[in-house]
């Protein structure tokens, strides 16, 4: 049997600080023309859309800090990772995803519009969700 010095696998070590500001690299995959999705395990943590996109716009942690600014998407990115792109992840980009005639779609009403306003996503109030063509929810 033969021996060497090589290691077996080829792992670059990174320091804790690299390695949290590179998870979900939602920005390095839409450079690289990769579709991405902003999602939550719903049986884990709470269903919370607005929070994650303001998630994955802001990238700031419990304590403020951001964590990995080069990471950071645009509002426009982070609701369509949520919406056409997730849609497309799960093969139902053809019947949902998007408001077209003939696909399915829930919607929200929100306080103000996410696109044109500088207020934190986490401020923006849902005011009314229509889900399969019903008022589901009225503040």
């Amino acid at each position: 049997m033969a021996a060497t010095n090589r290691p077996l696998l080829n792992v670059h070590v990174h320091s804790p600080q690299s390695f949290l500001c590179s998870l979900s690299p939602a920005a390095s995959a839409q450079q690289r023309g990769i579709r991405s999705t902003i999602h939550n395990d719903a049986s884990v943590t709470p269903t919370r859309p607005l929070h994650l996109a303001h998630c994955a716009v802001e990238r700031r942690t419990y304590g403020r800090r951001i964590l990995g600014e080069a990471q950071k998407i645009s509002r426009l990115s982070a609701f369509r990772a949520m919406t056409i792109d997730a849609a497309w992840q799960v093969f139902k980009d053809s019947k949902r995803g998007s408001i077209e005639n003939g696909k399915l779609a829930d919607l929200v009403i929100l306080s103000e519009n996410p696109l044109e306003t500088s207020k934190s996503l986490n401020d923006i109030r849902v005011m009314q969700t229509i889900r399969r063509g019903t008022i589901a929810y009225h503040l």
